[in-house]
């Protein structure tokens, strides 16, 4: 045993040790933070990341396979309670707690098209939400922006929510407009290709030409040397002008005739010569 004094001291050390790692382990985990940047900057880091993950599937447009996939991302980047695409056809994404059936999804397009009419971000509440047959239980809302491609309306982003703020007018305006200008950027993807594939056509039909010259050539030098096979060219080549010709090629041997006076030679089978 030792003394009251020692043992005090052996505490006293103790509770020092244990006070210095706990404040070490305070310092490190403030750093990492601090590391991390401030509350704004993870913020924007966290939006801009939940942007990149919608906008992968956003790629090929509006449609129904990217529009559910980039839905749940959307909903996460506005936090409200659900998040609905539409275009002009069909609801495309129902993302959230609200129950997706055919006729919620019927009742939601129907406050769609008002929006594609106008052009303008709508919000129902109470009377105006009833009367599209949708529950307003607990206060519920709809916001509706429009999603403009090219100054034309295309689709709607719709939000539930338990109050329509301003502040969440704002950020659902620009989510669409976010949105719109993916479904833009995939319509360049697509008129790109569109014109590659165009550039493509159009050099075949300038190569075509050289074919059908290089074809009349080869024809030419196996006219004397190989009827058959000259009048067996001679009727597979693909352009119209020769289907008249077609009997005369196939009917060997061939005959040259020459004009003096002009120097031009011409050949005929049997049958011209004949006739």
């Amino acid at each position: 045993m030792f003394s009251p004094a020692v043992d005090v001291a052996v505490i006293c050390a103790v509770a020092v040790l244990t006070v210095a790692l706990v404040a070490a382990l305070g310092h490190r985990l403030t750093r990492s933070q601090r590391d991390l940047g401030s509350d704004r900057e993870r913020a924007v880091h966290s939006a801009l990341h939940t942007a990149s993950l919608a906008s992968r599937h956003l790629r090929a447009g509006l449609t129904p396979s990217g529009a559910s996939k980039a839905g749940r991302h959307l909903r996460a980047l506005l936090g409200c309670d659900t998040l609905v695409l539409a275009d002009a056809a069909a609801v495309l994404a129902w993302e959230g707690s609200l129950p997706d059936t055919p006729d919620s999804r019927a009742r939601l397009l129907e406050a769609s098209r008002t929006v594609l009419e106008s052009g303008r971000t709508k919000v129902f509440r109470g009377a105006s939400l009833r009367s599209l047959g949708i529950d307003d239980d607990g206060g519920r809302q709809l916001l509706v922006c429009p999603l403009q491609v090219n100054n034309q309306t295309v689709g709607t982003l719709g939000v539930f929510t338990p109050s329509v703020s301003a502040g969440l007018v704002r950020a659902a305006n620009d989510v669409a407009a976010w949105v719109a200008g993916q479904v833009e950027l995939a319509e360049l993807d697509t008129s790109r290709t569109m014109l590659m594939e165009a550039e493509v056509r159009a050099l075949r039909a300038q190569i075509s030409p050289h074919f059908i010259y290089n074809s009349l050539n080869a024809i030419a030098s196996y006219i004397t040397t190989d009827p058959v096979r000259a009048g067996s060219w001679w009727s597979s080549l693909p352009i119209s002008p020769v289907t008249p010709f077609a009997a005369a090629a196939t009917s060997p041997p061939w005959r040259r005739s020459c004009r003096p006076s002009t120097g031009i030679c011409c050949w005929s089978g049997h049958a011209s010569a004949t006739a």
